[in-house]
C-alpha cells in the first residue's frame, strides 16, 4: 500500500503586548521530504508561465502554491521506469519496483491509477491494485502535473519559474531549496503577537508565570526568547533560554532552560530560545525557568515573543 508522508511538526507556546503588522506576514515552505520552513520569501516578485502568457506574482499577494509533478521531471521519469519494471520477467525486479513505487507515495498515483485500470499486463494491474490498497480508483484525488497558484486576487495553473526557492528563516538565516523539492507554500500570518518577560522568581519548582493566553487544539504557536537571568547568591551563574549545558540537566534539558506547560497540571516541555508547534491540550499557557531554587535574588529577565495562528 502507498504510504503517506508524515509531516514532522515542531511544537508550541504564547504572551503579553499585542501587535500585528504587515511585516509579520511569512510563508510556510513544505518540502516533499516532510521538512517545514517558516520565513520570508525572496525576491519580492516571482515569474510564472501560464496558458495565457507570462505573469508576475507579488509575494505579498501570495496565499498558496501547490507545486505540480512537472517541477521534478527526473522523478517523473523514474516513476515511469519503475512502472515498466512491474512487467519484468525477473521476480526480484518486480518486487523491487513495487516497493520503490510504494515509497514514492502520492507522487506516483496518476501512473499507478492508470495502470490499475487499463494496463494490458494482468500482473502489472494486480500489483498496481495492491499499491492502491483497495482504495476506490475513481475517487482518488491525484496530484496535479502543473503548479496551482492562489493569490488574493485570482488563482491560476501553470509553472512557477523560480528554480531556487529562497526563504529567510529567523532561526537559520537565508535558506535556498530547489523548486522540485518543494511540495507546497502557504501564506502564514499570525493573528496575534504577544510579548512578556520571565523573571528569576518564576522557576519550575516555584511560581509559574500565567501568560493569560488560553491555548487549544488547532491553534499554532510560535515563540522566540532571548535575554539572561543571573543568580548572584547561587554561584553567580547566568542562564539563557536554552539553558547552561555544564550545569547539569533535568529531564534531558539543561538547567536554566525556558519551559512551558498548558494548564496548571500540565506536563512541562522545552521552549528554549525558539519553538513552534500545535498543542494538543487546552488551558492557559504557563512559563518558567528550569532551576531547582526559589525565592533567591536574581538579575535580568528572559524576553519572550509569541505569535498565534488559528
Amino acid at each position: 500500500m502507498i504510504r503517506a508522508t508524515l509531516l514532522p511538526l515542531l511544537l508550541l507556546l504564547p504572551v503579553a503586548a499585542q501587535e500585528s503588522t504587515p511585516d509579520d506576514v511569512r510563508h510556510q515552505v513544505r518540502l516533499r521530504s516532510g521538512t517545514l520552513l517558516v520565513g520570508r520569501l525572496e525576491p519580492a516578485e516571482w515569474k510564472a508561465t501560464t496558458p495565457f502568457g507570462p505573469l508576475t506574482v507579488p509575494i505579498a499577494d501570495l496565499r498558496r502554491i501547490r507545486f505540480g509533478r512537472k517541477a521534478d521531471p527526473e522523478r517523473l521519469e523514474r516513476v515511469r521506469k519503475l512502472l515498466e519494471d512491474l512487467g519484468s520477467p525477473n521476480p526480484d525486479r518486480k518486487a523491487a519496483a513495487q516497493a520503490s513505487l510504494s515509497e514514492e507515495g502520492d507522487f506516483a498515483l496518476p501512473e499507478i491509477k492508470e495502470a490499475a485500470a487499463n494496463h494490458a499486463d494482468p500482473e502489472v494491474k494486480r500489483r498496481c491494485l495492491e499499491l492502491l490498497g483497495g482504495q476506490d480508483v475513481q475517487e482518488l484525488e491525484l496530484p496535479s502535473d502543473d503548479d496551482r497558484v492562489e493569490t488574493v486576487k485570482f488563482t491560476f495553473t501553470g509553472t512557477v519559474n523560480e528554480e531556487a526557492i529562497r526563504v529567510q528563516v529567523p532561526e537559520l538565516g537565508p535558506v535556498t531549496v530547489r523548486r522540485k523539492d518543494v511540495q507546497e507554500i502557504k501564506s502564514w500570518k499570525p493573528v496575534a503577537a504577544l510579548r512578556l518577560e520571565v523573571t528569576g522568581d518564576q522557576t519550575y519548582v516555584g511560581d509559574w508565570l500565567d501568560t493569560q493566553l488560553e491555548v487549544h487544539p488547532g491553534m499554532t504557536l510560535r515563540i522566540r526568547a532571548d535575554g539572561s537571568i543571573n543568580f548572584p547568591q547561587w554561584g553567580n551563574y547566568t542562564f539563557r533560554p536554552d539553558g547552561m549545558l555544564n550545569m547539569g540537566q533535568i529531564d534531558n534539558m539543561p538547567l536554566g532552560t525556558l519551559v512551558g506547560r498548558v494548564g496548571k497540571g500540565g506536563a512541562y516541555f522545552r521552549i528554549g530560545s525558539s519553538y513552534m508547534g500545535a498543542p494538543n491540550a487546552r488551558g492557559n499557557l504557563y512559563l518558567a525557568i528550569l532551576v531547582q531554587v526559589r525565592g533567591q535574588q536574581t538579575n535580568g529577565t528572559y524576553r519572550v515573543r509569541i505569535e498565534t495562528e488559528e
